[in-house]
């Protein structure tokens, strides 16, 4: 048996068990857990509109998402709007999951394949591969019905075309504007992202053909965005969605986070020009003190990057206050080895452990090859979008999950030898071996 096929086999494997985890997952916990409370009612009830024709096609809110609930819901013709979370059908979460499981399993396969190229290293690859079919928060993703798995698709499949592109010169540039541009349906927040992509690559672009590629590259994807567009500027007066207002707002008030629609309507009925003036109170509330927002967003955005993906959902007491009482009462290793020993704490500690290699090994893998940087362009720009955004806009671990798989991605560098970053077909070009 050769390497690489024994390299192939054991990511097929790993694919599969990680198949297997999501499946158990979805199988094996309460079907309405997290639906409550989260804007999973909200999706399922804008899906069930278009698909009774009532909603139009492109909604306000992530309608690449509604698309997707609104083709589960066509499976179940007859079926009323839920009236409460707990009324929405367990079937159609049921069918949503189990393609979310199937989109997630696609995103690990798009970062398996950029591991494998951008660090030559069939070893880094499986490292990629079982980090992101097995890490905790990604098996778990797929059972809440949200915009992530169907976004985390389409970005990394948009930036393995887009690479692909830089390398053959081929007409994937074009896909990859269509794939990013539905990434952009289901979370605007990345309309920045192809910006930078296509900006890198024109300046990094030793020739006008691959100049004009970088254009072509960037006016497919805005127009994939542009009947969006034009409909919110038709039902809303805006060309772009309120949400991006309401996260600048929400990221200068308070602690920096989203506690709620109930909570955030009580501040909204404060607003001096009305509920929906989000800008003009994001520039009073920074205008009245610049460096107490500068500082909150600070600690925001460090919170968010230091604390995993679904740490603060895992059911249970905290696990620092629980530590916090051993120190002061016990500081015995059986209370200690008690505690660290129960179902929550443990999938805590997995959690963290994932994150911490993911993000630790990552930074490492590209400081290593920073010299390559216009090589690593996609995967550079990609894991400094998205903190970058939310140094203004408010910052949760969910919303930094994206730069994850990327970091993922950049530990499988750390197995790259050196002879490859310096050989001659790879030194002629930023493009030979992107």
């Amino acid at each position: 048996m050769s390497s690489g096929r024994g390299i192939s086999r054991i990511a097929w494997a790993i694919l599969g068990a990680g198949a297997a985890a999501r499946l158990a997952i979805v199988l094996a916990l309460d079907p309405h857990l997290w639906v409550a409370g989260s804007d999973t009612p909200f999706y399922v009830d804008q899906g069930w509109r278009l698909a009774r024709g009532i909603s139009p096609l492109f909604s306000s809110v992530a309608p690449a998402f509604t698309w997707l609930i609104a083709a589960a819901w066509a499976w179940f013709p007859k079926s009323a709007p839920p009236a409460s979370p707990e009324a929405i059908p367990v079937a159609l979460l049921t069918v949503v999951r189990i393609v979310q499981v199937a989109l997630s399993l696609g995103m690990v396969a798009s970062a398996v394949v950029l591991a494998r190229r951008w660090s030559d290293s069939g070893r880094g690859a499986l490292v990629t591969c079982a980090g992101l079919a097995l890490g905790p928060a990604f098996v778990l993703e797929p059972f809440r019905v949200l915009t992530e798995s169907l976004f985390l698709c389409l970005l990394y499949l948009g930036l393995l075309l887009f690479s692909t592109a830089r390398r053959e010169g081929s007409g994937k540039l074009i896909a990859a504007g269509c794939v990013l541009g539905l990434a952009a349906l289901v979370r605007p927040v990345v309309m920045g992202l192809p910006v930078a992509l296509a900006a890198g690559y024109w300046l990094t672009a030793d020739r006008p053909e691959r100049r004009r590629r970088a254009l072509a590259f960037l006016l497919v994807f805005a127009a994939m965005l542009a009947p969006w567009s034009l409909s919110l500027h038709h039902h809303t007066g805006s060309w772009l969605p309120s949400g991006l207002a309401a996260n600048v707002w929400l990221g200068a008030v308070g602690d920096g986070r989203w506690h709620g629609r109930d909570a955030t309507d009580v501040q909204r009925d404060h607003f001096a020009a009305g509920p929906d003036d989000y800008l003009g109170e994001t520039l009073n509330t920074i205008g009245e003190a610049p460096i107490r927002w500068l500082l909150l967003r600070a600690r925001n955005l460090g919170a968010a990057l230091a604390q995993p993906h679904f740490a603060s959902d895992v059911p249970g007491p905290s696990t620092k206050q629980a530590v916090a009482r051993w120190w002061r009462r016990d500081r015995t290793p059986e209370a200690l080895l008690s505690l660290l020993s129960a179902p929550p704490v443990v999938l805590k500690l997995a959690l963290y452990a994932a994150h911490w290699c993911a993000l630790l090994g990552g930074l490492a893998g590209l400081l290593r090859w920073r010299r390559r940087w216009r090589e690593l362009l996609p995967l550079w720009a990609v894991i400094l979008y998205f903190p970058s955004v939310h140094v203004v806009l408010t910052a949760l671990p969910r919303y930094l999950l994206p730069i994850e798989p990327g970091l993922w991605i950049a530990v499988a560098l750390l197995f790259r030898s050196p002879t490859v970053a310096t050989s001659p077909a790879s030194a002629r070009s930023p493009e030979g071996s992107a």
